[in-house]
């Protein structure tokens, strides 16, 4: 983000640090902060050397894991809200198991992601066939104005990707 960068002022911004390689817990983030904020923690992260990435903070309405794998194929799990719900209190809501070569040609939220995890395999298969799996996380979510109130359309955020044994 340079100087220049427009923020919309209207929704609440999220400002996370990211490593390309290496432990990535308990790096500084500003979450749920507004145009001004973010752009200062943008900078200061930036001065620390640190990789920033910025997008509106949002509230899920659905959220949920792409597992994808030569054994199972495409595994999606999914819970009602945000992902703590199914990752730190085991509340899932569903789960569905495609093949990878499955059509996920279709409308709504979840023939979207199954179309998004084939993509993702496609340029990532050779993890995929050395018996890896395609770790994402996602939700479907709303921005949130300045109150922290839902906005706008829900749309797909994906804000992790693994790769995993």
């Amino acid at each position: 983000m340079d100087s220049n960068t427009k923020l919309d002022k209207s929704v609440l911004w999220t400002v996370r640090t990211a490593v390309e390689i290496g432990d990535d817990y308990n790096l500084p983030k500003a979450v749920g902060v507004n145009a001004i904020v973010a752009k200062q923690k943008h900078k200061e992260f930036s001065n620390q050397g640190l990789k920033v990435i910025y997008y509106p903070y949002f509230v899920a309405k659905v959220s949920g894991v792409l597992d994808i794998s030569s054994l199972n194929g495409i595994v999606l799990e999914y819970c009602i809200g945000d992902l703590w719900n199914l990752v730190t209190y085991d509340k899932p809501q569903g789960r569905y198991i495609k093949p990878l070569s499955t059509d996920c040609s279709g409308i709504g939220y979840f023939n979207r992601l199954f179309m998004y995890a084939k993509h993702v395999h496609s340029k990532m298969k050779v993890f995929v066939e050395d018996g890896l799996h395609i770790y994402l996380e996602w939700s479907i979510a709303h921005k949130c104005n300045l109150k922290g109130n839902p906005v706008g359309k829900p749309y797909i955020v994906f804000y992790e990707f693994r790769v995993i044994d």
